[in-house]
């Protein structure tokens, strides 16, 4: 709901962000439902431009950590891999005569 609002809330509302000195600190209204900032601009409309940040700040740190639980999950697997490809290798050399350590 958060996401919608703020995402497509902007799109619906049809608002700039230009300052309306004769609406400074306004009180909510029909115009404003929240009322108009020192600045005269409207407050309804400075939350759902507000919330995009920290909602995409979110997604991608979510991102990240599922990201790297991935990465982790490789890195774990390659490191078995290479263990194995290891000891597969000294057993082959120590059963084969004509390979040795040198």
């Amino acid at each position: 709901m958060l996401v919608l609002f703020s995402f497509l809330g902007p799109d619906v509302w049809r608002r700039t962000a230009t300052y309306n000195v004769a609406e400074m600190l306004a009180p909510p209204g029909a115009g404003y439902p929240l009322g108009a900032d020192a600045l005269g601009r409207d407050n309804l409309w400075e939350l759902m431009l507000g919330g995009r940040l920290p909602i995409l700040t979110g997604f991608g740190a979510l991102f990240m950590r599922a990201y790297g639980q991935v990465l982790n999950l490789v890195m774990v697997i390659g490191i078995i891999t290479v263990g194995l490809n290891l000891l597969a290798d000294l057993l082959s050399s120590a059963s084969d005569p004509r390979i040795g350590f040198g």
